[in-house]
């Protein structure tokens, strides 16, 4: 459980309203004090992003299972980039934000991983 990436709850989740035919993405929350309103594909990348930092902080936190987090961070990143090419359902704004804040979550947890072991590498001249 520690090594599976968060961020597959809200593209579970997307998924899931997308195909049962349930337009819960243009659905409003509620609005807002401007002329706005907040959807249900604002609900959506609003828990990818806090997902997104605590999946950053594990990474921080937890360096042994990094590796096999990435990787499948990874996968998780080409399955929904494939998705996106291949069902027209998908082609939303919101799940491009989605799709964006999990390419974040690979490039971010590389980083930490790259700092973290960083340390423990010593070059000679």
């Amino acid at each position: 459980m520690k090594s599976i990436p968060l961020l597959i709850i809200p593209f579970a989740i997307y998924n899931f309203f997308v195909f049962a035919g349930i337009d819960f993405i243009d659905v409003k929350f509620f609005d807002l004090s401007s002329t706005a309103a907040l959807t249900g594909g604002g609900v959506l990348v609003l828990v990818g992003v806090l997902l997104l930092c605590i999946d950053i902080i594990k990474t921080a936190l937890f360096a042994r299972g990094s590796v096999a987090e990435q990787l499948l961070s990874i996968v998780l990143l080409l399955a929904c980039s494939i998705q996106v090419v291949i069902w027209p359902a998908v082609r939303t704004e919101w799940y491009v934000l989605l799709l964006a804040l999990q390419a974040t979550d690979v490039v971010a947890s590389l980083v930490v991983s790259l700092q973290a072991n960083g340390k423990d590498v010593y070059v000679s001249r």
